[in-house]
């Protein structure tokens, strides 16, 4: 019996699930960009009109995909929002099977599609998308202090992140 050192074994795991991820994309790239996309105009960032981040990722959203989404007002969806859904269903067809994985992990993960994106063309950094995606519970933390268990899934997801961001630099994301 081959006995791997820990590390050695925890990356073999990864490139698994990475193939498992791409497989799996592969064979139902349809449906997994139909279900990204009904999230689309429910997005995390478009429901945060007061978070200076959520503005600048939706500006950065709007020039890359060349699309007008705008900011809801209390808990409707401006119709203007339903008509770009179109456009980002088109830009996750044609991407890449590995991009759109890396936007669907991101996107599950966050809450977001759009940041998922942003994330994937690097437009937006690690902890520019996760402190966008938990705006509100950061601000929270800021006032009534931090607890462990949401400091641990914090530091889970960030280290998701740093993982599937090693991923994406893995050759070409074409």
């Amino acid at each position: 019996m081959v006995c791997f050192p820990v590390n050695l074994k925890r990356q073999k795991m990864k490139n698994n699930l990475k193939d498992n991820i791409l497989n799996a994309l592969i064979a139902q790239r349809g449906e997994l960009v139909k279900r990204l996309v009904s999230f689309v105009s429910t997005d995390t960032i478009l429901f945060l009109s007061e978070c200076q981040i959520a503005e600048n990722m939706l500006r950065l959203v709007n020039n890359l995909l060349c699309v007008d989404f705008v900011m809801a007002e209390g808990l409707n969806i401006p119709p203007k929002n339903l008509v770009q859904t179109e456009i980002v269903e088109r830009y996750l067809l044609s991407s890449s099977a590995k991009k759109t994985a890396l936007i669907y992990l991101v996107a599950t993960e966050l809450r977001s599609v759009l940041l998922g994106i942003l994330w994937a063309e690097n437009k937006a950094s690690n902890d520019e998308v996760f402190d966008c995606a938990f705006f509100e519970e950061l601000q929270e933390q800021k006032k009534w202090g931090k607890l462990p268990e949401i400091e641990a899934k914090h530091l889970e997801i960030r280290n998701k992140l740093a993982d599937w961001e090693m991923w994406k630099n893995e050759g070409s994301l074409s």
